[in-house]
């Protein structure tokens, strides 16, 4: 994954637009003969990114989680990821400060295209759950599970 942000970040600076100023972002562990970046080298690359030094990142997926940048507006994933919190994070990235956008590139005719569907199928029933939720309390029913006298049975008598 590295390669390609360094792809990336090279065939951004080669187009010679002055307005695109990308930096790379990676993890901190050693991969080959690439050392990753420290922690401090992270932070300081994040500070030159908000004072707009850098306005264009390119991570692997270290960025996903974890980074509060609030003016960001635009982030483009390489790849849909089948899990949905993953995917839900991974949005999570721009749009704090105002609105954004989050672009994943799929490739036709790959597994990219099942991937993204099917993320996006669990991310709508996910919400369908929160809104069927939402309702049993607006209703002032319980949420909790019905239980089920005869599972509660079999655990408590199961003696290893």
């Amino acid at each position: 994954y590295r390669d390609t942000v360094d792809q990336l970040v090279e065939e951004l600076g080669r187009r010679g637009d002055p307005s695109v100023r990308p930096a790379r972002f990676v993890g901190q562990a050693s991969h080959g003969t690439d050392p990753g970046l420290s922690q401090k080298e992270q932070v300081a690359l994040l500070d030159r990114f908000r004072a707009g030094t850098v306005n264009v990142i390119a991570a692997t997926s270290v960025a996903e989680e974890g980074l509060d940048i609030p003016a960001t507006d635009l982030v483009v994933f390489y790849e849909p990821i089948p899990d949905v919190i993953r995917t839900i994070q991974r949005r999570g990235r721009t749009g704090r400060a105002r609105t954004g956008r989050a672009v994943v590139l799929v490739a036709e005719g790959t597994r990219d295209v099942g991937l993204q569907r099917g993320a996006l199928g669990r991310e709508r029933r996910m919400h369908e759950m929160l809104e069927r939720v939402e309702a049993t309390v607006a209703r002032g029913e319980d949420v909790r599970p019905p239980e089920r006298p005869r599972i509660q049975r079999m655990l408590t008598e199961y003696e290893p």
